[in-house]
């Protein structure tokens, strides 16, 4: 087993890890859900969000795992702090020497396949990983590996959102002792529109990010009741009030949903709303933290969509698989009963019988190119290679061939009947691709 070796920033690295206030605090549904869907993409029966210290790695959030923690020297997710910008794949452990005789691999959890994409701050420090694990030998696609990879990224926002939350409730502290070192604390974020609200929903602070995300300035919206960022629907249902009765209630109120700017385009915002309190205990105000998820929403619905359309196809192909594998077998038990019976008693057939058998052997041939052909001309539609050639085709007489091709193919006591009327049609003749029409008929 090999000990990962310690990064060259390891010291500023520990000071990043430990300013996030993070280790060995509660689970939080905002980090378990991120978990859970890695595992879903994945389909691994263990993820974990992982962050290293000096002597352990600990698991913020985990699925399928029961441990809280394992020592630093026994993780894998130590090694992928060496290569922060990619992630570690291991396809099986025990043909990689760094793991082979690693105690998490030769006893539980058992560990054969591990992917851990690095959780990197804003100033390139590795803190740890969100990994998926599997019992056996396994690989991911490399939509998979994106996801993952963009999964670790939302981890990395969540603590930056969770770390400025925590800036901000330190704040409200603050706020009871020197209202105007609160204000320049608020200002200074950049990101995130923060803003202060009086305890009927009205607008009395707004800072640089709240303008950058919503496009009011300070002098257009202090003053104003906080609904003018919802839709319109949220305002019929009482949303508004709802975010401050929460908050008032249970000390904090957290959503997602559609928020509206200025101009009136919409975005998907995480929102968090804090009261403020007074000395005397008694709520003074609220705070509101709103950040802007649009790209992780559509990062989502596009993960969502793609597993949808996987899944179609998926059922598809079983289907018709099942379907060919039926067809084949009529023509190829013709083909074994002919072959049989001219191997075997040719001697006794005369021409007439013989010739009879051969046709049958190539009516089942015919027909087994053609289902050949349908499950190419499937694939060349999938990959969107499919081509189209129209030319100049009787229509009337086309379909009379093919009703003659399809009953050399049926047995005797069965009949096509094929019936035209161009009494009316002065021309039976179009433009079509021959192969695709035989094909779809």
């Amino acid at each position: 087993m090999e000990i990962a070796p310690l990064p060259l920033n390891e010291a500023n690295r520990l000071k990043a890890l430990d300013s996030y206030k993070i280790l060995d605090t509660f689970p939080e549904q905002e980090f378990d859900d991120l978990t859970a869907l890695a595992a879903y993409i994945c389909g691994t029966p263990i993820a974990l969000i992982s962050l290293v210290d000096a002597h352990r790695q600990w698991f913020k959030s985990k699925v399928g795992l029961e441990a809280t923690q394992t020592p630093r020297e026994l993780a894998f997710c130590a090694h992928a702090l060496r290569q922060p910008d990619e992630p570690l794949i291991v396809p099986n452990a025990l043909e990689d020497e760094r793991f082979a005789t690693n105690p998490l691999v030769t006893s539980d959890p058992n560990i054969r396949f591990y992917a851990g994409a690095p959780l990197v701050t804003p100033q390139g420090y590795p803190l740890g990983t969100l990994c998926v694990i599997d019992h056996v030998p396994r690989k991911l696609e490399p939509k998979q590996v994106e996801a993952l990879q963009a999964l670790s990224r939302q981890v990395s926002a969540q603590l930056e959102l969770r770390l400025n939350l925590f800036n901000v409730t330190r704040a409200n502290k603050l706020l009871r002792a020197s209202e105007e070192n609160f204000r320049l604390l608020v200002e200074g974020v950049k990101d995130y529109a923060i803003l202060m609200l009086a305890c009927d929903g009205r607008v009395v602070s707004w800072n640089a990010g709240a303008e950058n995300l919503l496009g009011y300035q300070a002098n257009e919206i202090i003053g104003q009741h906080f609904s003018s960022f919802f839709t319109a629907e949220d305002i019929q249902q009482g949303k508004p009030e709802l975010e401050l009765r929460v908050a008032a209630d249970k000390g904090r109120f957290e959503d997602e949903s559609w928020r509206e700017r200025q101009d009136g385009s919409r975005f998907w915002a995480n929102v968090v709303v804090r009261p403020l309190y007074d000395q005397a205990g008694l709520i003074r105000g609220f705070v509101k933290v709103t950040r802007d998820l649009t790209e992780r929403k559509q990062a989502e619905e596009e993960i969502r969509k793609a597993l949808e359309k996987e899944k179609e196809l998926n059922e598809l192909k079983s289907r018709f698989v099942a379907m060919t594998s039926h067809e084949f077998r009529t023509p190829l038990s013709v083909i074994s009963s002919s072959a049989g019976l001219l191997k075997d008693y040719s001697h006794k057939l005369d021409e007439a019988k013989k010739l009879k058998h051969l046709e049958r052997v190539q009516c089942s041939v015919n027909y087994m190119t053609q289902l050949l052909e349908d499950v190419l001309l499937i694939e060349r539609a999938e990959v969107g290679k499919l081509e189209f050639n129209p030319c100049l085709l009787d229509f009337v007489e086309f379909c009379r061939d093919l009703v003659e091709e399809l009953q050399l193919g049926i047995q005797t006591n069965h009949t096509i009947a094929l019936r035209t009327d161009c009494s009316t049609c002065l021309n039976t003749n179009a433009y079509m691709d021959e192969k695709l029409l035989r094909q779809i008929l």
